[in-house]
């Protein structure tokens, strides 16, 4: 990556190139792309696409225009919607357990107060 794109001085314009060199080198790791003159392989669709695109907005911020080097088109526009469905049935199942795990805190708390009024009554 640094015969691609050299990394800048020191500061925070190096701070920026190091972080989306991670993100193109993280994409590179997990689809095991190894080859040494396409940074990003060719281009993909559904998660492993929102992945790409993610790493070719990275790789497009450091590669130099002067380089000669194309860069990956990245898809402008809305974001592919067909995970909403999960997302929203994880999400929704998370709820349900951390309102289950509420209520059996709670539980043990009225049990005690409810017993402490009814033994205040006896007065």
């Amino acid at each position: 990556m640094e015969s691609i794109t050299p990394p800048p001085p020191p500061g925070t314009a190096r701070e920026g190139w190091a972080a989306a060199l991670r993100q193109v080198l993280a994409y590179r790791d997990r689809y095991q792309i190894d080859d040494a003159t396409d940074p990003l392989g060719s281009e993909a669709e559904g998660e492993r696409g929102e992945a790409y695109s993610v790493a070719a907005r990275g790789l497009h911020t450091i590669t130099p225009p002067e380089s000669g080097r194309s860069t990956p088109t990245v898809p402008r526009g809305p974001r592919r919607i067909e995970r909403v469905p999960t997302v929203l049935a994880e999400a929704r199942s998370r709820s349900e357990y951390v309102r289950r795990q509420a209520e059996e805190r709670a539980r043990p708390d009225q049990t005690d107060r409810q017993r402490g009024h009814e033994t205040s009554r006896g007065w």
